[in-house]
């Protein structure tokens, strides 16, 4: 289950990131920082 949120959280930001400009490069790692981000200030909570 958590494979196939993570999964659908990545196309959810690439989308996202390719819709408002970024180029291709920027848009796959987009999701990434972004989930990174969440997953360390929950992990400091």
């Amino acid at each position: 289950m958590a494979l196939g949120a993570a999964y659908a959280s990545y196309r959810h930001g690439l989308q996202f990131a390719l819709r408002f400009g970024a180029d291709e490069a920027t848009a796959a790692t987009w999701p990434l920082i972004v989930d990174g981000i969440l997953t360390t200030a929950a992990v400091e909570l």
